[in-house]
């Protein structure tokens, strides 16, 4: 017989049973490779993760957790012990106020400190947590991430020291630097500040905005007041000049410039920027360049897109939430064909995929950096870092993370453009005309630039082993110097004429110095800036003799500006034009040319001195008394040591009374050429008619003429001999009329 049993439900369930093994073998092989992905681009990234169950005590980190801390896999029960042994001791008690804060208050948390490695040297960390709490709102769970930030503090250490010497040169240059806190409306001035506006008793100035717009002068308030909104709101860059009413009342000219600090939404939390008084070029009409910014390294916390791409078909297998976050497309955009591709910037778009499929059928793991269109249409940098999955020896995936370094790229700008302008005022201060040292309230040197070090005969870091002394003629007394201290502390600066001596060769020279006395992290300083002056002097006594030359000489000597306005004249000027120098001063010398002076000489000479040429040329001109005079005139270009043109320098020589003799030099020859006209042509005829008719007369004798023939021929010969009389009178008054000129002359 046979039992028949009906097994359909049975095989079904076992037939379901075995489905969903296939689905959980399946989903837990996608979980594997996810978290080998995360494991990846945690490394990549120098990003760990990490949890500690507030209930059982029990501490969970990723791979990357331990390489940061250079520990090995352990057991939970000994990781939070070998934690704490590889934090900095000094840190520890900061750290654990942060996580009892955390847990007290059930809100999140991050935190630095520094983390001790095995050979000594030291790791800096930045730590973000969340507090995960129970149905009842009680914390059980500690969760977070920690990043080695070790770069980025070394970076700012690096800018810390740049800072440094930024404060020794603003404080030199009279530069005010402050910090305006838009949130809490708190405004923070360095000394300088109180300097600038002229402020003594800064404990009674409240440090607020409003407080600094009553100084800012009344026309000016309302342009200012709009630039400073415009720059918050990002319009426009703060850069600007305005006037300012001192304590004392005084109007003062103001260059301001700033930068803004963001929060990660956006939103404006500080301007830092400077001040400085620009009143002597706006009198002047000249523009002093200085420039100076302090900027903070701006710390930006980017989530990154962990991905994955099929190397063959270069589509994206698998895209992290984080993607919308970031970029704000669908995940299910990612997936379409040539999503990334097209969603390069044009101008990276050829080379960023190019660089990538190279690298990555090299089978090389590579990094690069790229702009993106964001959903909204806005552009965002990328740091793209890919990992190249092999098999047999041929690449299969591609897994990596993308990072938004947007805001980093801007802070990158603004770091390099401080390093630059920082940079340049450090060679601009080394390499000075000027000897510029440095010096403690004791008269220890702490700093002298590449000229000083020339001067003084020391190398620049040697500087610290002198005392001022050693090389100031003017304070050789410990009495003295403190003295001097203590009256730079009354004044903005002071100018100094003094000596200084020259370590090697205990030459001294003369010098000009400007010292000012700057308080700098709480310690004083003296800086000064010394001008030798050698050459100076020596020019000085030269120009005092010739001076004393042009004084006395008998020519007429005119020194004229770098514009031909006349600056100087001698006593023999005076005499000769009837000018005095009060009357020319600052008047071009072409006042004492008329209608009769040769236009064709002017454009000579003038193109001449527009060559910086020395030139000499006669020239006709008119005196104060409407008399025209006759000079011979000198110029040469002036020039001083550093071989700039100052002017020009005119020695002028009346030679009037020459011209005319020349003028009757000229009549005389003249009437000698006419008197010699007379001799050769008009006397020539009457004596041939003479000879003519007493030859006639002579052969008439000699042929027995009738007497009525001869007596005709002498009444010819009479008229002749009266006409030569009258030639010879007109000849002889001629001569006595050049004779008479001569006389009257």
């Amino acid at each position: 017989s046979f039992v028949t049993s009906d097994i359909s439900a049975r095989k079904q369930a076992e037939d379901k049973i075995k489905h969903q093994n296939e689905e959980l073998k399946n989903i837990n092989q996608k979980l594997s490779k996810s978290e080998y992905s995360l494991n990846k681009a945690q490394h990549t990234a120098k990003i760990g993760s990490w949890e500690f169950d507030l209930i059982t005590f029990e501490l969970v980190w990723s791979d990357e957790h331990y390489h940061i801390f250079e520990l090995e896999e352990m057991p939970s029960d000994q990781l939070y012990e070998a934690y704490r042994s590889k934090i900095h001791p000094d840190d520890l008690a900061n750290l654990d106020q942060v996580i009892k804060h955390a847990q007290v208050y059930g809100i999140g948390f991050f935190y630095e400190h520094r983390v001790l490695c095995q050979d000594g040297s030291i790791k800096y960390v930045l730590g973000i947590g969340d507090v995960v709490k129970d149905e009842r709102n009680r914390p059980v769970l500690l969760r977070g991430t920690v990043q080695d930030i070790t770069e980025r503090k070394r970076a700012e250490e690096r800018l810390l020291q740049i800072s440094t010497r930024l404060a020794l040169a603003t404080k030199g240059s009279g530069i005010g630097i402050w910090d305006y806190d838009i949130v809490h409306d708190l405004l923070v001035w360095d000394e300088q500040m109180f300097i600038l506006y002229g402020i003594e008793n800064k404990h009674r100035f409240m440090l607020a905005y409003d407080e600094w717009y009553q100084c800012v002068h009344p026309d000016d308030k309302a342009r200012v007041g709009s630039e400073i909104d415009m720059a918050i709101r990002g319009e426009k860059d703060y850069n600007t000049e305005f006037r300012i009413l001192n304590a004392q009342q005084e109007v003062r000219y103001i260059q301001a410039i700033a930068i803004l600090q963001y929060d990660s939404a956006g939103k404006p939390l500080r301007m830092i920027g400077t001040n400085w008084d620009i009143t002597a070029r706006k009198e002047a009409e000249f523009a002093i360049l200085e420039e100076q910014k302090r900027f903070k390294d701006i710390v930006n916390s980017t989530d990154g897109i962990v991905w994955e791409v099929d190397f063959n078909t270069f589509l994206f297998t698998f895209v992290s939430q984080q993607a919308e976050a970031l970029l704000g497309y669908d995940l299910a955009e990612w997936y379409q064909p040539d999503f990334w591709k097209d969603h390069i910037h044009p101008e990276d778009q050829s080379w960023a995929v190019h660089f990538c499929f190279v690298h990555s059928q090299n089978m090389q793991p590579h990094d690069f950096e790229y702009r993106f269109f964001a959903k909204d249409g806005s552009v965002r940098w990328l740091r793209d870092i890919v990992n190249v999955v092999v098999e047999e020896g041929k690449p299969v995936l591609l897994r990596g993370i993308m990072l938004d370094i947007t805001k980093q790229k801007s802070a990158e700008k603004l770091i390099l453009d401080a390093y630059a302008r920082l940079s340049q005022l450090e060679r601009y201060v080394n390499h000075s005309t000027d000897a510029i040292q440095v010096s403690d309230e004791e008269g220890n040197l702490v700093y002298i630039n590449q000229t000083a070090s020339e001067r003084l005969g020391i190398p620049q870091e040697e500087a610290h082993l002198h005392k001022v002394e050693e090389f100031e003629q003017r304070f050789s007394e410990d009495l003295e110097w403190k003295q001097h201290i203590e009256d730079l502390k009354k004044v903005d600066f002071m100018m100094i004429e003094g000596m200084n001596k020259q370590k090697e060769t205990g030459k001294t020279f003369p010098v000009e110095v400007k010292v000012r006395y700057a308080v700098i992290n709480e310690k004083g300083y003296v800086i000064a800036s010394l001008r030798d002056v050698t050459e100076r002097k020596k020019m000085e006594a030269e120009l005092h003799r010739l001076s004393m030359v042009a004084k006395r000489t008998s020519n007429a000597v005119v020194i004229t500006d770098e514009n031909r306005c006349i600056v100087w004249v001698n006593e023999a000027f005076t005499h000769i034009t009837g000018y005095t120098l009060e009357e020319v001063a600052g008047l071009s010398p072409r006042i004492f040319q008329f209608e009769e002076t040769d236009q064709a000489i002017l454009a000579y000479v003038n193109q001449k001195l527009e060559a910086f040429e020395a030139v000499r040329f006669e020239v006709l001109n008119k005196g104060k008394s409407g008399i025209p005079y006759w000079l011979d005139i000198e110029i040469q270009p002036l020039f001083d040591a550093r071989h700039k043109h100052t002017g020009f320098m005119a020695i002028q020589t009346d030679i009037t009374a020459r011209k005319e003799h020349e003028q009757m030099i000229k009549k005389q020859n003249e009437a000698l050429r006419e008197i010699a006209f007379f001799q050769s042509h008009i006397l020539r005829r009457p004596v041939a008619n003479i000879i003519g008719l007493c030859n006639l007369i002579e052969i008439a004798r000699e042929e027995n003429a009738d007497l009525s023939v001869i007596y005709e021929y002498l009444e010819y010969l009479l008229l002749s001999v009266q006409e030569t009389d009258k030639v010879i009178h007109q000849i002889v008054n001629k001569a006595n009329e050049i004779e008479d000129e001569e006389e009257d002359l």
